[in-house]
């Protein structure tokens, strides 16, 4: 009777220790193991500190406070790590305010960087003009109304004499005879049908026309024809002696011109475009010589010559 009872308080006794060590708390085996939780926490941490030992992922508690919607990082600002702050420590993973958020000299390029400077674009834009008729001397001459300098539009096309920009600010721009016209590179090589009577804004300012042979005509015969050059002429900036009177104020410099890509005669002679073909590829110009009063010609509509505009 005593061996009967001792065995059963025997295994009463096995039964409950079991199940008392089962359910310990403090065995890490045990399913209710109460460092579980705050131990799986710590463990979970995010993909960008993947790899790194336990001692670099255990940050203060302030690291896990949820940031407002202002502070919140966008994930280009953060998702760049140098590569030190892959070394494993505990400070490679609280990121400073400084490594998060871009200084504003790494946010904002430089003024060089993010304008171009004065030598490549300041030059065009301070001489160009443009074909704003405001923005140029004008002159009346008998009955007809010339620009008294020559037009300096920046439009494809055009070139300064000797690609040198300041050369635009003397002589303004030099163009082939489709560009100056304002129609399809192609009639330089072709018929463009021209009709005396029309009058062909071409690049002009609106209300003003390339000058046809006939406009070119009248104003030689308005300044004298004989010695017309001299009265047209500015009284500086032409060499060999050639220097004008001016007398009209029509102000004519030798900003020469550019032939199969060539440029030449700066100085010496002025070259202007007229709205007339004497053939398919080429076009008249009006000029004036250093040391004579040479006027009218032809040449190719590839060349690159001098425009004058007058008002309609």
């Amino acid at each position: 009777m005593v061996l009967r009872f001792f065995l059963f308080a025997s295994v009463f006794l096995f039964v409950s220790c079991a199940d008392t060590e089962f359910n310990n708390p403090y065995d890490p085996e045990s399913p209710n193991y109460k460092y579980r939780l705050s131990c799986s926490s710590s463990v979970k941490h995010s993909s960008s500190s993947a790899g790194l030992p336990l001692s670099s992922v255990a940050v203060s508690s302030s690291s896990y406070s949820v940031p407002s919607s202002n502070s919140a990082q966008s994930s280009s600002s953060v998702a760049v790590y140098s590569s030190s702050s892959r070394s494993g420590s505990s400070s490679s993973v609280s990121l400073s305010s400084s490594s998060v958020v871009p200084s504003s000299s790494s946010a904002k390029p430089s003024s060089s960087s993010s304008k171009p400077s004065s030598s490549s674009a300041g030059n065009v834009q301070s001489n160009e003009k443009g074909n704003d008729i405001a923005n140029y001397k004008t002159v009346k001459i008998g009955e007809q109304v010339w620009m008294a300098e020559n037009l300096n539009y920046a439009v494809t096309g055009s070139k300064c004499y000797g690609d040198d920009e300041t050369n635009c600010a003397t002589y303004g721009r030099l163009y082939d005879w489709s560009t100056a016209m304002g129609i399809d590179r192609k009639y330089n090589g072709n018929w463009y049908i021209y009709e005396s009577d029309t009058k062909y804004q071409g690049i002009c300012p609106n209300g003003w026309h390339i000058p046809s042979n006939e406009d070119w005509r009248a104003l030689l015969v308005e300044t004298g024809w004989n010695g017309a050059s001299t009265a047209l002429k500015a009284t500086n900036g032409w060499s060999n002696g050639g220097n004008g009177q001016d007398t009209y104020g029509f102000s004519a410099l030798p900003g020469g011109g550019s032939s199969n890509g060539r440029f030449s005669n700066v100085g010496t002679r002025s070259n202007w475009w007229a709205a007339a073909e004497p053939a398919f590829d080429n076009a008249y110009i009006w000029f004036f010589n250093s040391t004579s009063d040479s006027f009218s010609s032809y040449a190719n509509k590839s060349d690159l010559y001098s425009i004058r505009c007058l008002k309609d």
